[in-house]
């Protein structure tokens, strides 16, 4: 994701998957220990690695997950219509814009699936996992319909870290469960 400072300079943060844990808590200690603030107009951004995936499977697969990730995000990202409006099409060439939840444009530059979905945050357990489930959604067999958000999140997560990620998005998805649609 990129971080502003003062100077308005973007920074970007960047690990292979296998180093995310460890790279996320540091530099969210860091931005902790510095007094760093986000607020509703902030939002967070998970880049899938898609050289060795096919973008648009990825993209389709992240699309088709939207009612869940959805569950998982406060109003203020559900109705966030300039930054990252809900995808209406499952084809990545039909997407005319990079401001919606599931970026597809994000590949001609980067090889990546950007996921714009989620909000601002400094907390490292939170972006650890919205970007487990994110990798875990990308690489799960391509499902044409839902039991329901906390059904998909168990069905994505039971073979690998499906307690925290599980009890994680359980603990979102109540949360925001009052959150008008």
């Amino acid at each position: 994701g990129s971080i502003r400072g003062a100077s308005s300079e973007e920074v970007r943060i960047a690990a292979p998957s296998n180093e995310h844990s460890g790279v996320i808590t540091e530099v969210s200690s860091a931005l902790i220990k510095s007094g760093a603030k986000v607020n509703t107009s902030c939002g967070l951004h998970v880049h899938i690695d898609c050289r060795q995936r096919r973008p648009g499977l990825v993209y389709r697969r992240l699309v088709r997950a939207l009612p869940l990730l959805v569950a998982l995000v406060p109003a203020s990202r559900r109705f966030c219509s300039d930054y990252c409006a809900l995808n209406v099409d499952e084809d990545m060439e039909q997407q005319h814009s990079r401001y919606v939840a599931i970026n597809g444009h994000s590949f001609e530059r980067h090889e990546t699936i950007d996921v714009r979905l989620h909000s601002g945050t400094v907390d490292s357990e939170k972006i650890i996992c919205w970007a487990r489930l994110l990798e875990k959604i990308a690489d799960a067999p391509l499902v044409s319909s839902h039991a329901g958000p906390i059904q998909d999140v168990y069905w994505y997560t039971s073979k690998v870290d499906a307690g925290t990620i599980y009890n994680w998005a359980l603990m979102r998805a109540t949360k925001f469960a009052k959150a008008k649609w």
